[in-house]
């Protein structure tokens, strides 16, 4: 449902492909899941610092998933994606994109914020722009990139023990620095 490309894209960005008829909501709620994107997004420092392409797959959304999301939840959604989650949006490609995904869309678009709006572009069955911005080698294979594997659960794992890492380093300064300020 969700992955990071080995590659980055032309400005440095990290590449996300998520795959949303993946998600089966009696398995994951989608507060669980916006936990998780948060624990991880917070940890991983390039989405924060480059930001992400996401290049989201919307075929096979079915109707049991837009029903488990429904209006509140897809408030929720565009919220949490443009103002909550810890991470800067430089591009969202959608693609495959069914009647039924587009009007699951409507449900969430209204609620991000205009900048993340204006950064959200359907390519339906096109892929050139997409491929302007994230080189074919850090695509997957099945949407015409070259890319055959992206970071395995390891990966993700180093990632997240680095970024803990900096985040405590920081955190630490900030105290320091705080303490500091106090005792004069």
């Amino acid at each position: 449902m969700f992955g990071i490309s080995k590659g980055q894209s032309v400005d440095g960005s990290a590449i996300v492909v998520m795959k949303p008829s993946l998600w089966d909501p009696s398995d994951l709620s989608l507060e669980e899941f916006g936990q998780f994107a948060i624990t991880y997004q917070a940890a991983f420092i390039q989405s924060q610092v480059h930001g992400i392409h996401a290049i989201v797959d919307a075929s096979g959304i079915t109707w049991s998933q837009l029903y488990a999301i429904g209006p509140v939840r897809g408030k929720f959604i565009g919220e949490f994606s443009s103002t909550i989650l810890p991470v800067r949006i430089r591009k969202v490609h959608l693609i495959h994109t069914s009647r039924l995904a587009r009007f699951g869309l409507r449900m969430i678009l209204p609620f991000m914020n205009k900048k993340v709006r204006e950064r959200v572009f359907f390519h339906d069955g096109n892929l050139s722009d997409v491929f302007r911005c994230c080189p074919p080698s850090a695509i997957p294979v099945e949407y015409g990139g070259q890319a055959t594997e992206q970071c395995s659960i390891g990966d993700h794992l180093v990632m997240i023990e680095n970024g803990r890492r900096i985040l405590e380093d920081v955190w630490q300064q900030v105290r320091d620095d705080h303490k500091s300020t106090i005792e004069k």
